[in-house]
Order: structure tokens, then C-alpha cells, then sequence
């Protein structure tokens, strides 16, 4: 084997090569002399799968000389174990190429030649061509068998065209060909992914209707579905009725079940469906108890997930990097931060059997930073680099982060600088969070110059940017640069929201510009927005601090007509102003509103309602009971103004409350 010289890269594509030495090798077949085959096609398809799965374009064609030597034919069943052992390898283009050239000389293509084919190009997303081919084998009378029909079911379902997937049942009919389980289970499968469950229940229902049997694939896709959009009463009746048929659920069946739970948040249930599980004699495999820890763990219970580890691992289930990553970020959650560093430690040691990866050093750097630990997050971040980890911008985006956090504005663009140094571009997430980082700590120049920086670079400021450094111009006072800023919005494509309108509304208030923000508001409804709560309280909490009554009593009947209520702070300024301008049926009105509204009172608006209504000597006593009424608020969290208004009746009735 040693003297054959094997088709090198250099001579062209490998594939065309491996056709050139097919033709030669076919012309003239092996003497009488040559020893028998002593490699069998098992071994052959073995030897294949990892000469492909290696990408090496010249090993290959050593084997196939190898082969040939040795009298192995050379016929259909060859270019069917090589497609296969290129479409397994993902390497689809390199199987059609051979199909093309091998299949117009020495090795005609057959049904299962096409299958193997179409398959692959639907598994690398190949659509048109999957059907380019699926059109031709028809065309030329590669009689097409239920496999093919299952194969080309699947990959139309796969990608939503679920209709073009169901007229094949037809299709096949006219073909003489019956539809069996695994072409309707495709099709339940498709249907149900793409949340079309009721159709996927029609197809469930024809499928029974007509002799098939459902199996535990039709059964498990169905229940998945149903799961999925919240049926869970029908998805744990079909499970019994899979039961009840004979056909037992399996591991890939209850882990769906769970895995739908706790995406639900159902977590108890789903851990009584791990028992439901193990009871029925099924025995819960990685996936189902890293679904259940992660659920565990994003609830805050990490003792119970340790729970479960221990007993994944009784049961010969060894734990993977998915498993201590998520038992990582739960301890980090419940702010255990230091027994996530022990566990990172353990699996650094070796101790656990399983090495970290990104995902692991990240979720700590996150956690250490937001317990303000930056030095020690910097610290490991380090050890990643040591340990042969690829830089990556989410790492360094968590540590600018985390900087910024603790206002050490310097060291965090220090560290933006590193990451172009490592080879890392800096991207919308690094940007949008320096910014936001700047604009907390008051920094509006260097937010600004990041912002441009932005604009000038391929990624665009997002909305979020914009309305961060628009309020704190506005809260430096800067409201003209903050109507400029708003302006370059609407030019850059980047259409304000409620919060941008809302900012600057609050930022003209503020100026005292009560006029321009009012036209903001109008500016708002005539592009069909909806003004939120927050924007009307801070317009009606404005005009009545600044005595236009009038204004702030329309704002307030548009924003209860809108079906928004108002917050305490802005029943206190209209009482208030209320009470400055001596509208005092107004006021009384407005406590009848909340009263009816069962607004909770806090120690000042009560103060304010007693200060109110006390001012004559008549009603003087009462100012006596504020500090008891101040002290009940202050006790109880639901203290309404109905409550306060009946006291004040009782005590005092010609009040006329």
C-alpha cells in the first residue's frame, strides 16, 4: 500500500480525481492474481466516516486504491456508502459532486443514492436543491419508496411548509405507496413545531383511522405540542392513552413533559413527574435531570438542585459542564458567590471530572461583579487566559460592566482598549453598556463621545442609547441638546418610543417650558402613540405645581378615560394645588375619587388631606389626630382613603366628607 501514490490536491478537486482513478481502475479489472478482498464494507464505511469527518482530502484516496487492489467492486452499493460517509460528515456538496460525476460514468445512482442526497441538503438547510433533486428523481423514474416520501415530509415540515408536506399523502396514494407511521409521524412532528397542533391532531386522527398505529414518536410529538401552547390537560391525556395502548413513554417523552413544566414554572410538578418517571420504570437520562437542576436553580432552590445531582449521579448519570453551569449561575443568584468560585475551583482541579468552558468563567465574572468583587472577577478572567481560553467580547463586556459599576470609568475604557489589542471589535452590547455606565455616573461628555463614536462606525446607536444620555441631558439642565439629540433620532431611523417622549416631556417641564411639552404630548398621540402612565403623571404633576389647574384636570380625565390611575405623588401635588387656590369642592371630589378608586395612602398625602382640611379653628382639633394617622399609615401598608374619610366623618361630620 505503501508504493500506491493516492491523488494529491494539487491534481485537481479530490472528488473529480477519485472519478479520474474509478475510470482508470474500471478499465481494467484486477488480475486473476490479485489477493481476495480482506476488508469488508462495514469496515469500509467505518474507515470512511473518519477519513471525512478528518476532512483530510488525500487519505481517502489512498483506501480507495487500497480497495480496488484488493478486488473490491466498484458498483452502486459504493457510491452509496461513500454519500453516506459524506453526508454524515456534513460535507453534502462534496456527496452531490461525486453523485454527478461518479453517476454519469461508472457507478449509476439508485433510490437510496437520492434519499441519502435530499436528506442531507433539508439537514444543512439546502431547500431548493433538496427539491431541485427530489423533482428530478421523479423526472427520471427513480421510483420514489415511503422512505423518500418520509425524508422529503420531514425537511418541507422542518422549515413551516407544512402544506406542500401533507399534499404528498396524496401524491403517494396516486403512486400505489401507503403512507405508514414514520411519514405521519414526520408530518405530526413538522406540524407540531411550528405550533399548528390542531392540524397536527387531524393527521394523528387520519392516521389511526386508517389502520396505522400510532408509535411513541407520533405519541411524544403530539404530547410536546400540546405542552408547549399550555394544553397540559390534553397532553396528559394523550399520555395515558399512549399507555393505555400499550406503548410506553419514554425517557425523550416524560423529558419533554418536563422541560414544558418547568418552562412553565411548574417546578413541583415536574419533579413529581421525574418520580411518575422512575416509578414507571424509566430511568431519567442527563438531559432530564439538567432540565430540572436549571429550572431548580433559576427559582432560587439550589439545595434542592444539589438534590438532584446527587442522585443523578447514584444512578450512573455523571454530570456534564451544561449541569455545573447551571448549578454555577443559581449559587450566583441566591448571592453564594464564593460556593460557585468552590465549584469552578473543584472543576478546575479536576475534583468533578468535567473542565469548565466559556459559559462557566463568564457566569462567575458576572456574579462576582454584581457583588461588586471587579478585582477578583478581573482575577479570573486571567486564569481563563492562562488556561488556554479564547478571549471573548461577552468576558470583557461583563468586567467593563462590572468597572463601571463601582465608577472607575478609567480602567473600564482601558479595558476597551485591550479588546482591540486581543483582536476583539468592540460591539453594540460594549458600546450601549459604556454608555449607560457613563450616564449613571454623570459622565455626559464621554457618553456623548461614545455615542458618536457610534454613528460613525457600523453599528447605530439603538433606542436605549439615545434615551439614556437624552435623560441625563436633561437632568444636567440641557434640555436644548436633549431636543437635538430627539431630533436626530427621527432622521437616523430610529423612531422614539414613550420613554423618549416621556424624558424630554419631563425635561421641558422641569425648564418651566410647560407649552413645548404639551405639544410633545400632542406630538406623540398624532403619531399614534399611546402616552403611559408615567408620561401623564409627570405632565399632571407639572401643571398643577405650576398652577395651570385647568390643564392638569383634562390631563388627568385623559388618563383615567385611558384606563391609567394615578400614583400617590401625583394625587398629592393636585390636593395640593387644589387647596393653594382655594377649590376646595375640587379637592373634596378628588379624596371622593380616590376613596372610590381604594387608593393606598402613605404618611404624606395623609398629612397633606388633615393640613387641608383643618386650617379653620373649627376643625382645628383634628390636626391633633395627625400623628396618630401618621403612625397607623406608617404600621399598615393598606391604609386607603376610604378608611381616612370615615374617620374624619365620624370624628368630625361637619366637614361633609
Amino acid at each position: 500500500m505503501s508504493r500506491l501514490k493516492a491523488p494529491t490536491a494539487t491534481a485537481g478537486h479530490p472528488v473529480r480525481s477519485l472519478v479520474s482513478f474509478f475510470s482508470r481502475s474500471t478499465s481494467s479489472p484486477p488480475s486473476s492474481s490479485s489477493p481476495s478482498p480482506s476488508v469488508s464494507f462495514p469496515n469500509l464505511l467505518d474507515l470512511l466516516q473518519c477519513f471525512f469527518h478528518n476532512r483530510d482530502p488525500k487519505q481517502p484516496f489512498a483506501v480507495f486504491a487500497f480497495l480496488v487492489k484488493h478486488g473490491h467492486p466498484i458498483n452502486t452499493l459504493l457510491l452509496n456508502h461513500l454519500t453516506k460517509s459524506f453526508v454524515n460528515a456534513r460535507n453534502v456538496t462534496s456527496a452531490l459532486l461525486l453523485f454527478r460525476e461518479l453517476g454519469s460514468t461508472c457507478l449509476p445512482p439508485d433510490v437510496v443514492t437520492y434519499n441519502t442526497i435530499i436528506g442531507g441538503l433539508f439537514k444543512e438547510k439546502r431547500l431548493e436543491e433538496a427539491m431541485d433533486l427530489w423533482a428530478e428523481m421523479k423526472k427520471l423514474d427513480f421510483s420514489p419508496t415511503v422512505v423518500s416520501y418520509t425524508i422529503v415530509a420531514d425537511g418541507l415540515c422542518k422549515v413551516g411548509r407544512t402544506g406542500e408536506a401533507l399534499s404528498l399523502l396524496d401524491e403517494m396514494r396516486k403512486r400505489g405507496l401507503e403512507p405508514d407511521v414514520f411519514v405521519y409521524s414526520a408530518l405530526v412532528s413538522g406540524m407540531c413545531s411550528v405550533g399548528l397542533v390542531d392540524n397536527a391532531l387531524k393527521v394523528f386522527d387520519e392516521m389511526s383511522n386508517n389502520g396505522v398505529s400510532p408509535n411513541v414518536v407520533s405519541f411524544t410529538c403530539l404530547i410536546h405540542g400540546l405542552s408547549k401552547i399550555g394544553r397540559w390537560e390534553e397532553a396528559m391525556e394523550m399520555l395515558d392513552s399512549m399507555a393505555g395502548q400499550g406503548i410506553r413513554p419514554d425517557v425523550v417523552t416524560y423529558t419533554g413533559l418536563i422541560d414544558g413544566l418547568c418552562k412553565e414554572g411548574r417546578v413541583k410538578e415536574a419533579m413529581r413527574l421525574v418520580g411518575l418517571m422512575v416509578e414507571k420504570g424509566e430511568k431519567p437520562c442527563l438531559v432530564t435531570y439538567n432540565v430540572l437542576i436549571n429550572q431548580l436553580c433559576k427559582e432560587g432552590l439550589v439545595e434542592h438542585a444539589y438534590g438532584f445531582l446527587e442522585k443523578m449521579m447514584e444512578s450512573g448519570n455523571a454530570p456534564d459542564v451544561v449541569t455545573y453551569n447551571s448549578m454555577i449561575a443559581g449559587l450566583c443568584a441566591v448571592h453564594k458567590v464564593d460556593e460557585a468560585m468552590k465549584l469552578l475551583k473543584e472543576m478546575l482541579d479536576g475534583k468533578r471530572g468535567v473542565e469548565p468552558d466559556v459559559k462557566s468563567f463568564n457566569t462567575l465574572i458576572h456574579g462576582l461583579c454584581k457583588k461588586y468583587r471587579v478585582n477578583e472577577a478581573l482575577d479570573l478572567q486571567g486564569k481563563m487566559v492562562q488556561r488556554g481560553y479564547d478571549h471573548n467580547p461577552v468576558t470583557y463586556n461583563l468586567l467593563i460592566d462590572g468597572l463601571l459599576r463601582i465608577h472607575k470609568a478609567d480602567e473600564a475604557m482601558l479595558l476597551q482598549k485591550e479588546m482591540t489589542c486581543v483582536g476583539l471589535v468592540p460591539n453594540s452590547f460594549t458600546y450601549s453598556i459604556m454608555v449607560n455606565g457613563l450616564c449613571k455616573m454623570r459622565q455626559l461628555d464621554a457618553a456623548e463621545k461614545l455615542l458618536n463614536e457610534m454613528k460613525t462606525s457600523a453599528m447605530k446607536p439603538t433606542l436605549h442609547d439615545y434615551n439614556t444620555v437624552m435623560a441625563l441631558m436633561c437632568k444636567k439642565h440641557k434640555v436644548d441638546q436633549a431636543m437635538s439629540l430627539f431630533r436626530e433620532m427621527e432622521d437616523n431611523n430610529c423612531k422614539p418610543d414613550v420613554v423618549s417622549f416621556t424624558t424630554l416631556i419631563d425635561g421641558l417641564c422641569r425648564a418651566g417650558n410647560l407649552e413645548a411639552a404639551k405639544e410633545l404630548l400632542e406630538d406623540l398621540l398624532q403619531m399614534g402613540g399611546s402616552p403611559d402612565q408615567v408620561s401623564y403623571s409627570v405632565l399632571i404633576n407639572r401643571f398643577a405645581k405650576s398652577g395651570h389647574l385647568d390643564e392638569a384636570k383634562k390631563l388627568l380625565q385623559q388618563m383615567v378615560s385611558n384606563g391609567f390611575s394615578l400614583d400617590v405623588v401625583v394625587y398629592d401635588s393636585l390636593l395640593r394645588a387644589f387647596k393653594r387656590h382655594g377649590e376646595m369642592g375640587e379637592f373634596v371630589d378628588l379624596l371622593h375619587h380616590m376613596a372610590s378608586s381604594g387608593v393606598v395612602l402613605d404618611a404624606k398625602i395623609v398629612s397633606t388631606i388633615l393640613n387641608s382640611l383643618c386650617s379653620d379653628e373649627e376643625h382645628r382639633e383634628l390636626l391633633k389626630h395627625l400623628p396618630t394617622f401618621s403612625k397607623e399609615v406608617t404600621e399598615r401598608m393598606d391604609f386607603s382613603c376610604h378608611e381616612l374619610l370615615k374617620t374624619l366623618q365620624d370624628h368630625s361630620p361637619n366637614l361633609q366628607l
